[in-house]
Order: structure tokens, then sequence, then C-alpha cells
């Protein structure tokens, strides 16, 4: 087994005890590659609380994050399974990772580009003339070449967004996220940098985080984009 027994004691501990951190999720849905989770599942946990006890936490887990999605035939075939413990502990968290990933796809889109390159010609301007264009061509990965190339001052406005935008469109979560941290709060695009490190940490499944973001930048942003945060919180809790 890749993970000591230990450590998935603790885990699972933690998830039926609604102690889960947001660090947690990506260990816990990787357990279903590791060949020994099932055996330990069944060895601690059923022992420890019995089968049906456990089944019955694990059943009421999965409502609550399905809310008023029906079960399927199939789910409650495999209630009776020798397994039954594991498949719905993975079954609810493949949920809530697929929850989580369509509520970031429903809500995030690129930022369009309005942004206009100032001024004479010279090395900044020409950089971010070509680092725009390929970002209105979708060829992020050749914007980010380019918007590397500039200083962490001309990154602290608009084309500081859309670097950061550039990142999360390649997965690059962790460097999106410093991207729009970096923005300066004085700047026009912040409240923008806000709105998209909000759906990064989304995109990332750090609920806890993605919700004071978004609580706390709510109230800077127009209507309707206070009514789709609105949804979102909702959504998360």
């Amino acid at each position: 087994m890749g993970k000591d027994e230990k450590s998935i004691k603790n885990l699972i501990d933690k998830f039926l005890n609604d102690k889960i951190e947001d660090s947690d999720r990506e260990e816990l849905s990787s357990l279903n590659e590791d060949e020994g989770f099932i055996d330990a599942l069944t060895e601690t946990s059923v022992k420890e609380m019995g089968r049906y006890n456990l089944k019955q936490k694990l059943e009421g887990i999965g409502n609550m994050e399905r809310k008023k999605r029906k079960r399927s035939k199939i789910v409650k075939m495999f209630l009776t399974t020798s397994s039954v413990a594991a498949v719905i502990f993975l079954g609810t968290f493949r949920f809530m990772t697929s929850s989580n990933s369509t509520l970031f796809e429903s809500n995030f889109s690129p930022y369009p580009n309005v942004y206009a390159v100032k001024g004479e010609d010279n090395k900044t301007n020409d950089l971010l003339k070509e680092a725009m264009g390929y970002y209105d061509n979708e060829q992020y990965e050749e914007a980010i070449l380019k918007f590397r190339e500039l200083s962490e001052k001309e990154l602290s406005g608009f084309p500081g967004l859309y670097y950061g935008i550039s990142l999360l469109m390649v997965n690059n979560i962790e460097e999106s996220k410093s991207v729009f941290r970096n923005i300066n709060s004085k700047e026009t695009s912040s409240i923008e940098a806000q709105w998209y490190l909000g759906l990064t940490y989304l995109k990332q499944d750090s609920l806890n985080k993605a919700k004071e973001i978004f609580e706390l930048s709510k109230d800077s942003h127009g209507r309707n984009r206070k009514k789709q945060i609105d949804e979102i919180l909702k959504k998360i809790d």
C-alpha cells in the first residue's frame, strides 16, 4: 500500500467527522489508485463503526453533497456490496471534485482584451503588443513567454491580469495565484484580479479560501457579478 495505515485512518476519520481540509482533498481523491485502500478502509472504519453504521454515515454525507440529485440504481446496488464503504467514500469525493470543477467552468471565461498599449514604440510596448496578440489568439503559452519578459511593476495592472489568466489557462495554478495577488490594489484591474483569484481557488478545490476571497471582494463588483458570486457562495455552502 502506498500510504501507511495510520495516515489513511487519519484522513478517513477527518472525512467522517466533517473535519476535512482543502489540502486533504487531492490526497483523498487519489486513494482509489492505491491497491490497499479498500482493504484498509474495510479493516479500519468498518471494524470500528460496523458496516451498517458506516454505510448510514457515508450515505448521509453523499446525500448532503448531492442535495437534490437522485441516486442512480448503480449506487443503490453498490450499497449492498462488500466494498460499500470504499465505493461510497470514493464516489462522494469524485462527486465533490466534479461539482467544484463544473462550478469553476460554468463561471470562468478569459477576460476580454480591453487593454490599449499607450505611448511610443519601445521594448516594453512591443512586448505587450506581442503578448496581447497571442492572448487574443488563445496562444497562452506564447503569451506567457512574452509577459515573463516584463518587470513586476509593468505587470501590476491589466498586463498582470492577462498574464495570470494565461497561466490559469495552462493550469499553472500556483503562479497564477501569485500574479493575481501582486496586482496593485489601486489599479482598476485589481477587482477583476480578485474575481479570478477566487475562481483559481475554486478550480483548485480550496473552497474555504475561494469563499473568503469572494466574500471580501463581493461589494466592489457590479450588480451582475455580485449575483454571480452569491450563486457560487450558495453552492459552496
